[in-house]
């Protein structure tokens, strides 16, 4: 799969412009030329589609020169090659009980803010949240993510969950992290009105 990524450097002195950039890449990796869009704004782009035998982590680090020779400080980023970040599997239902299972192992995301949330299915209200970041009820545990929870559900009503980016969190290197996922058909359950009974007596 070919990368393309954009790397924008900006200026904040009059008269001042970058030159160069100072780069460590991997093999194979492109750069184009250094263009100025706008005042203030320059822009390189990298082109650059790994090798099988690059599989695993592979940097890139980049430092801007402006024409006075100054250089910034360098910065880098690490991609993954051959990692996919995990996705979550449609729960089952087993007695009364459903987990959402991963396709690798997982663990708690290093952000607050990956929220998962319990909504009403006929208005879309929600009605909690818990933030994966840091709450005792959201638990990771290999392959499987537990949520437990003491809110009292409204016999009769059906529900469905919503989780936020990065929810679970993968194992290796930097933690390639789930996509979110917002499809009200995804998890979805109802809760049992006893006062319906199933069977009629006579």
């Amino acid at each position: 799969v070919q990368l393309n990524e954009t790397i924008e450097i900006q200026t904040y002195c009059p008269g001042q412009t970058i030159i160069d950039l100072v780069t460590s890449s991997p093999y194979g990796m492109t750069h184009s030329g250094i263009s100025n869009p706008s005042t203030g704004l320059w822009i390189m782009t990298l082109t650059w589609t790994p090798l099988l035998t690059q599989a695993g982590p592979q940097g890139f680090c980049a430092g801007a020169i402006d024409n006075s020779s100054l250089q910034s400080s360098p910065w880098c980023i690490t991609y993954l090659v051959g990692y996919d970040s995990p996705n979550l599997i449609r729960p089952t239902l087993v007695q009364g009980s459903a987990s959402p299972i991963a396709t690798s192992a997982v663990g708690r995301p290093s952000l607050n803010g990956t929220n998962i949330c319990f909504h009403y299915d006929t208005t879309n209200a929600t009605v909690f949240c818990y933030d994966a970041g840091y709450s005792p009820n959201v638990i990771y545990t290999g392959y499987t993510i537990v949520i437990v929870t003491n809110y009292t559900w409204t016999p009769g009503q059906s529900y469905y969950v919503t989780l936020g980016d990065g929810f679970a969190s993968g194992s290796v290197f930097c933690h390639a992290e789930s996509l979110a996922i917002t499809d009200k058909t995804f998890w979805r359950f109802d809760i049992w009105n006893p006062a319906l009974s199933s069977t009629t007596t006579t």
